[in-house]
Parts: C-alpha cells; sequence; structure tokens
C-alpha cells in the first residue's frame, strides 16, 4: 500500500464521526423544520389573519416543505457517505 493512500484512509476515518452525528442532527432538524411549516401553514388556512388569504398558506407549506425535503436528501447524503466510506475500509483491509 502506497503513503498516500494511508494518508487519505486516515483522513476519510477522521472525519467519519462528524458525518455520522451531522447526518442525524440534519435529519432532525428536516423533521422540525417541517413540523413547524405545516403548523404554520394549516393555521393560516383554518385561521385566516387579517391581509392574509389562503394562498399564503399554500406558499408557506411549499416553502417550508421544499426547504424540509434539502435538508433531508442533504442529512441522507451525509449517511450514504459514511456507508460508502466504511465499505471502502472493509475492502482494503
Amino acid at each position: 500500500m502506497v503513503q498516500s493512500e494511508k494518508i487519505e484512509r486516515g483522513l476519510m476515518r477522521k472525519y467519519i464521526g462528524f458525518l455520522r452525528i451531522s447526518s442525524i442532527v440534519i435529519k432532525i432538524l428536516a423533521w422540525i423544520f417541517l413540523c413547524l411549516g405545516t403548523l404554520t401553514g394549516v393555521l393560516v388556512f383554518y385561521k385566516p389573519l387579517p391581509g392574509y388569504s389562503w394562498v399564503s398558506g399554500a406558499v408557506v407549506l411549499g416553502i417550508y416543505g421544499f426547504i424540509s425535503f434539502l435538508l433531508f436528501l442533504l442529512g441522507a447524503l451525509a449517511s450514504v457517505t459514511v456507508k460508502i466510506i466504511d465499505k471502502i475500509e472493509e475492502k482494503t483491509e
């Protein structure tokens, strides 16, 4: 094994814990964001506020849904990256 391969594997192993924790935190954040967005959108739908129409509720639901989907996708990407790194290390050992 070449010295540069050992260094690369060491760097992958160094940040694996950070990736695992950040994946979990980002997924939790996505769910919280989705719940808050759904609550806000539903409140605008069922209890109209002065100056806001039902369209505002739909826009809020769409925006919060989109952002939470992107956050969850980012967390899933980090999780898959951790699994790939683990598989690579299993193969090389």
